[in-house]
């Protein structure tokens, strides 16, 4: 067979992933064990998340945290039942609790079901049961509606709680506390010869429902290669940027771009547990020192509808790079960026099934 451009383009960049984590059995990589911990090993102070929270304080995790954690909190899912296979859907808020669950459920070799907090207890129903879920890591604010649906969700064994800090209810009696749960975690969750990774099953993602019933896409730890190459090359991400992508994490940009990526280039990730405000979103840009930015067309357009100048209330210097996704990108959004931000925004396509740009 004839060897194209595109295969050896394809060829040198598969080696230039593999370089970069110096992997000795490529076919069987993890994305917890081989990107996070080897992110963790070469620096684990390295800043891995700024978490913005509701009032706007500002906590820093490195990536030596997150594996800690993860490690603790993989132990303690073991510990409660949790194996290689299952299926956990995660129904929770932008918080760090969310990057934590997704590695340890990697680790495991259960496999996360990211979904958005405005789901609907009959939402719930349907893709519990869809996806044979066994488990549910669930915000406090929102264990109500996973209550109204776990009657007809004859598959659900384990039920945990993250307790916020905005004086919710506390979960209902049944629930497992996330804080006492990774308080008990071991410290250490070794890799064993079943620890999955390569083409083996690492996530499901839910496509939104626009064209039909929501459908669950299984994702394997291989894809990560996608996420890597094209945050590099389509996103321009680069050691020492500080990376904010605005997406909920519980839709696959969220993940794909917002946990997955850029902890494979180890970078600096912003995460906002607001609602989208302009004045916020704009001193978050300048305050965090954002250098690649990655939204969707709805925000840019709503900051389109504001009578100001932002260069010249705010500090945008730091900000090279942009890029839209989600739905098609307006010309006149386009000619926005470059007029009043001075900047191109990119677009870019993709959808849930493939799961990267």
């Amino acid at each position: 067979m004839k060897t194209t451009t595109f295969d050896k383009i394809r060829v040198n960049r598969y080696r230039d992933f593999m370089a970069q984590f110096k992997l000795d059995v490529p076919e069987k990589f993890n994305f917890a064990y081989d990107f996070l911990d080897a992110r963790a090993a070469e620096d684990p102070d390295r800043l891995a998340l700024i978490h913005v929270d509701q009032a706007g304080a500002r906590r820093e995790l490195s990536y030596g945290f997150f594996q800690k954690e993860s490690m603790k909190f993989a132990s303690a899912l073991a510990a409660k039942g949790v194996k290689k296979g299952d299926r956990v859907m995660l129904i929770l808020y932008r918080r760090m609790e969310y990057w934590v669950s997704m590695l340890a459920l990697c680790r495991i070799g259960a496999l996360p079901i990211p979904s958005p907090s405005l789901l609907t207890p009959h939402d719930i129903e349907s893709r519990v049961n869809y996806a044979n879920v066994s488990c549910v890591i669930c915000e406090d604010s929102l264990t109500a509606r996973v209550e109204e649906a776990k009657p007809k969700c004859a598959c659900l064994k384990l039920l945990i709680d993250i307790p916020s800090e905005s004086g919710h209810p506390k979960a209902p009696a049944g629930w497992e506390n996330y804080e006492k749960l990774v308080a008990s975690g071991a410290a250490d969750y070794p890799r064993t010869a079943e620890t999955p990774g390569g083409d083996e099953p690492m996530c499901i993602f839910f496509s939104s429902g626009t064209t039909g019933m929501p459908k669950g896409a299984i994702h394997v730890h291989k894809a990560v290669m996608v996420h890597y190459m094209t945050a590099k090359y389509a996103l321009d991400l680069h050691p020492g940027d500080v990376f904010w992508c605005t997406a909920d994490p519980g839709w696959v940009t969220g993940t794909s771009y917002g946990i997955v990526a850029p902890m494979l280039h180890g970078v600096t990730n912003i995460v906002d547990e607001a609602e989208f405000d302009p004045d916020r979103w704009y001193r978050i840009l300048q305050d965090q020192k954002v250098t690649v930015w990655y939204t969707a067309p709805t925000a840019i357009r709503r900051l389109m509808r504001l009578d100001i100048d932002p260069l010249k209330t705010y500090d945008l210097s730091h900000l090279r790079f942009s890029a839209s996704v989600g739905e098609p990108l307006n010309p006149e959004a386009v000619v926005w960026g470059r007029r009043v931000l001075k900047l191109l925004i990119h677009d870019n396509w993709w959808q849930t099934e493939t799961g990267g740009i």
